[in-house]
């Protein structure tokens, strides 16, 4: 006969006498650093621009009229499609990474991407500030996750 046969556990919750709530549940919500709100100022100091690009190259002013005019929801999927996190921190451990690819207008139809890994997004030469925005929105809204990539790729759910 094992020690344990014909004993009876009984598990106790314990409570907090001053709350009355779980011992274990916490008091306040999980903290999350950085603002709600996407510093864009903030963002463009933290910025280096690949391919030889100056910041007055009328893609990259295009870019940050774009980003100023996005709501809350979408600056947050913004930053979740350029870097997984959806709030920037107190201390950017790196810096954000704006490579333009093609020539001006030829790739309207294109739309931008990001590697999260390096915080860097790669965009397009757009003809116009209308359609920047258009293919920019509809990256950042319709992009889930990192994950989707690889089970496309690789057929696991």
């Amino acid at each position: 006969m094992l020690p344990t046969q014909g004993l009876q556990f009984a598990f106790v919750e314990r409570k907090d006498e001053r709350t009355k709530k779980p011992a274990h549940a916490p008091s306040t919500p999980p903290h999350r650093s950085g603002s709600a709100v996407l510093d864009v100022h903030r963002l463009q100091l933290h910025t280096v621009l690949e391919t030889n690009v100056s910041e007055h190259d009328i893609t990259v002013e295009r870019f940050w009229r774009v980003l100023r005019t996005l709501e809350p929801c979408d600056a947050a999927l913004f930053l979740q499609f350029v870097w997984a996190r959806c709030r920037l921190p107190k201390y950017l451990p790196t810096k954000f990474k704006l490579r333009l690819t093609g020539s001006l207008g030829a790739v309207d139809a294109l739309l931008p991407t990001a590697q999260t890994c390096f915080f860097l997004m790669k965009l397009p030469r757009y003809s116009s500030e209308h359609v920047m925005r258009a293919r920019l929105l509809l990256a950042i809204r319709e992009t889930t996750t990192m994950d989707a990539d690889v089970r496309l790729r690789t057929g696991f759910d």
